[in-house]
């Protein structure tokens, strides 16, 4: 499948999963893991993306840093995609789907470390 010959309502789909998974991974990025390093009494204020998704790593809040850099670059990729560009951007429409079921399972290693530590309810 091309994207050339989606219809209208297709191409709007495909953008709204786009642009989901690119928030998904902006809200764990910038408010899960800043609200999970200040309850850790962690200061972040002078670390890179990197460096915090190391720290979240370290802490237990997910599993595998370098997993979850994929995911942000993948979101990075989708922030600066160019119409000329197609069949790039089908590429990485197949790998958001592999990518969504990550990030999604990522939310439930954040919540399971949050209920650990005691922070939310199960």
């Amino acid at each position: 499948m091309l994207l050339a010959s989606l219809t209208e309502s297709q191409e709007e789909s495909v953008d709204a999963l786009i642009l989901r998974y690119s928030q998904c991974v902006s809200m764990m990025q910038d408010q899960l893991f800043r609200g999970i390093a200040y309850l850790e009494q962690e200061d972040i204020s002078d670390k890179s993306n990197r460096d915090k998704t190391l720290l979240m790593e370290k802490l237990g809040a997910i599993k595998s840093a370098e997993d979850f850099g994929t995911a942000a670059m993948l979101r990075n990729k989708f922030s600066h995609h160019y119409p000329e560009e197609t069949m790039d951007r089908l590429e990485r429409l197949n790998l958001v789907m592999d990518e969504a079921y990550f990030v999604v399972t990522c939310f439930g290693d954040i919540s399971a470390y949050l209920e650990r530590k005691g922070l939310i309810a199960g």
